[in-house]
């Protein structure tokens, strides 16, 4: 089972798609990036997503589609 990872325990590695969840409550899928010392979190989708609290990894595709 995949559970919700806390930001202040371990984020994603640089470029990883993630779900995520804000402190608004908006959850969305999204993009965290490191650069040169800063890291941010780049909307994927129409989100709410502000401020994440909480990721997880995406799941996989289905094998058959």
């Amino acid at each position: 089972m995949i559970r919700w990872i806390s930001v202040k325990k371990r984020l994603p590695e640089d470029g990883q798609i993630v779900l995520a969840v804000g402190k608004c409550g908006g959850m969305g899928v999204v993009r965290f990036n490191y650069c040169d010392g800063f890291s941010y979190w780049q909307h994927t989708t129409n989100s709410h997503c502000m401020n994440p609290t909480h990721w997880m990894p995406l799941p996989e595709p289905p094998k058959k589609i």
